[in-house]
């Protein structure tokens, strides 16, 4: 009889230890492609929040002939129709957006830039609620035939709002996500839009950060108007 050759027990222990290695290397591989792919999809839904929060901020804004909020007041001798505003909406720095397309509030033009029918007052307004801890919605609310909103929705608990987009926080240690840029004769939008752990009031103490919106947008003021 002829010897047959087989494999020791030494051999088969390295064999079966080096299949091991291989199974636990695919396992992390495909754990992390899961990973990937889930951070992928979470970062691409929050892009799109961003995308559409920032087309229907911009797009108001640039129609606005008149923003209510936040003010152009700085201080002493700043038009009075910019300091008697309502609360959040006398300084320059705001989590509220409030504006109007139509409208001005110069004195010597009418309320409304153009009474013809067919050119109708269009208000706008933007608040950020938090619907449960640690959670920031930008909302937003319109109507015509006023300036400003009115009477002031509040936020969240008022119906007719829609939601433009979820998980958004203000920047850094900023309490405000609206700032006036008076240097552009508009508004500044600084928010973020992401993920967070933990706040305190409004500051985000840890953020997963997605997108960052720190963009100045003109409107239509018209020439040497210090009112709107």
């Amino acid at each position: 009889m002829k010897n047959r050759s087989g494999f020791t027990l030494i051999e088969l222990v390295v064999a079966l230890a080096m299949s091991c290695f291989v199974v636990v290397g695919l396992v992390g591989v495909t754990s992390q492609m899961a990973r990937y792919q889930m951070e992928t999809t979470r970062k691409s839904n929050n892009t799109s929040g961003e995308t559409a929060s920032v087309e229907q901020v911009v797009q108001d804004l640039q129609q606005a002939s008149a923003v209510y909020c936040p003010s152009v007041c700085t201080g002493a001798g700043a038009p009075l129709a910019s300091c008697t505003q309502s609360t959040g909406c006398g300084t320059t720095t705001s989590n509220y957006l409030s504006g109007c397309t139509n409208y001005s509030f110069q004195p010597g033009i009418p309320a409304s830039m153009n009474p013809s029918p067919g050119f109708t007052v269009k208000a706008f307004y933007y608040c950020v609620w938090s619907p449960a801890a640690n959670q920031y919605w930008l909302l937003r609310y319109a109507a015509n035939g006023s300036c400003p909103f009115n009477p002031t929705p509040t936020c969240g608990a008022t119906a007719g709002y829609t939601v433009v987009a979820q998980n958004v926080y203000p920047i850094g240690s900023n309490n405000y996500y609206f700032q006036r840029a008076n240097d552009v004769n508009g508004v500044q939008l600084l928010f973020q839009v992401g993920s967070t752990t933990g706040t305190a009031g409004n500051t985000v103490l840890t953020t997963t950060t997605d997108q960052i919106l720190n963009t100045k947008i003109p409107i239509k003021k018209t020439y040497n108007d210090n009112y709107d």
